[in-house]
């Protein structure tokens, strides 16, 4: 039975970086990202290798999701036998015909040698006879050894920012209990001011006219306007964002973009918290939670 595939959250930003060296041949690949929306990879190479892109590309693109990916790859062979000067005859036949001509055309005498004629540009040419496909096994070497250890990084880097955002959400539940526990204070509160600014109304005016209280409405309307004022709803789904980021932190991969909409909600729910409650203590702890918010927003930012 193969062991279980351990899924983690990775950071956008990594490096990765590898070196090889094979039968007088020399590739090496550094890796490196930032954030970005989307996955997006730019290439820095010979022209030799251009060829390859596409394939490299793909291996990007099985393994990452999001990301500005900068890959630099060099090539070098110090192989004497691949490569082989030829004279370029036909071009060298052309210049002396030239240089005779113009010789004789001002009467100037010509007499060639060796130094002029490997200063002529283009009078040799550098042939290759490398083995492709050698080239293409080392460098993919080395661009794969470079991508795991690039991968690696990110894998690290992506666990301290796990760690990072678990202590802000720790602490913004431990916010989350102390409004809890001054909600029936502040209904009961909100309670006694009602039924004292009716009381103070019907006295106002019960001087000149006598009123009845109907108890049972008053009580009524009394309870809709602390329903209204209540919080305890918003603190609810606040909590169930929270239960959902910390599932998405242990269940997969990949998840910066749900983070994201799990802390708008976040931010919308204590926004409410906010507007419906005018309790001093509450009002004081809604900006240390949004201060938390901020903060898990920062670091989602640098998520994969």
């Amino acid at each position: 039975m193969p062991p279980p595939v351990i899924i983690m959250i990775k950071s956008m930003t990594g490096y990765g970086k590898a070196e090889i060296q094979k039968n007088f041949r020399t590739a090496s690949v550094e890796i490196k990202s930032v954030n970005h929306r989307f996955l997006e990879a730019s290439f820095r190479m010979p022209y030799v290798l251009n060829a390859y892109e596409e394939e490299m590309r793909r291996k990007l693109k099985e393994k990452l999701f999001r990301g500005k990916i900068d890959i630099y790859i060099s090539y070098r062979s110090e192989n004497e036998q691949s490569v082989n000067i030829v004279a370029n005859k036909p071009v060298i036949a052309a210049y002396m015909r030239q240089l005779t001509e113009i010789c004789r055309e001002y009467g100037m005498e010509f007499h060639p040698d060796v130094e002029t004629i490997l200063d002529l540009p283009d009078a040799f040419v550098k042939e290759n006879d490398e083995d492709e496909e050698e080239i293409k096994n080392i460098v993919f070497e080395a661009f794969d050894a470079a991508l795991e250890k690039f991968i690696s990084a990110r894998a690290k880097e992506g666990e301290n920012l796990k760690a990072d955002i678990v202590s802000h959400l720790d602490k913004i539940e431990d916010y989350m209990r102390r409004i809890d526990e001054r909600i029936p204070e502040i209904e009961k509160a909100l309670r006694e001011r009602l039924r004292e600014k009716v009381s103070s109304l019907v006295d106002d005016v019960s001087d000149t006219h006598p009123i009845q209280i109907d108890e049972e409405r008053l009580s009524a309307e009394i309870v809709y306007y602390v329903e209204r004022a209540c919080i305890a709803e918003e603190t609810v789904r606040l909590s169930s964002h929270i239960k959902a980021m910390r599932a998405e932190l242990e269940a997969a991969a990949n998840i910066g973009k749900k983070m994201d909409f799990i802390v708008q909600e976040m931010n919308r729910e204590i926004n409410t918290i906010a507007s419906k409650s005018s309790d001093f203590d509450i009002a004081s702890i809604v900006v240390s939670v949004k201060s938390e918010i901020e903060k898990i927003r920062e670091q989602i930012q640098n998520v994969e």
